[in-house]
């Protein structure tokens, strides 16, 4: 099976994309909690 060149890629930019939500989901909690 023949791997498309982008796919790599594709992986590594979705994982890191992944990251960050997760860290902004966390700082958006921290956020609200000290805004109230």
């Amino acid at each position: 099976m023949l791997i498309h060149p982008c796919e790599p890629w594709r992986i590594r930019a979705g994982r890191s994309a992944a990251k960050v939500l997760l860290v902004l989901r966390r700082d958006w909690k921290a956020i609200k909690m000290a805004s109230s």
